[in-house]
């Protein structure tokens, strides 16, 4: 996996072949990532908007952790 892009204590993204992997940093007592794989139509609008849409994802995720758990795929 190679690392594309980061804000420092909010997410990482890495590409991994054909994908790409956000690790979003979660928690306020306890902190933790949730890692997700982006999907086509993320893709899409990364390609189209570059770093403020992801920025924007990870912020989504950051505050509402549980609505992407089950995309999580680090567990």
């Amino acid at each position: 996996m190679k690392e594309i892009l980061q804000e420092h204590w909010l997410y990482c993204l890495y590409e991994d072949g054909e994908r790409l992997i956000l690790s979003v940093v979660c928690g306020t007592t306890e902190v933790y990532d949730i890692e997700v794989e982006l999907t086509p139509e993320e893709k899409q609008q990364f390609v189209a908007l570059g770093k403020p849409f992801i920025h924007s994802l990870a912020l989504r995720i950051n505050s509402h952790p549980t609505d992407y758990e089950n995309k999580n795929r680090k567990r």
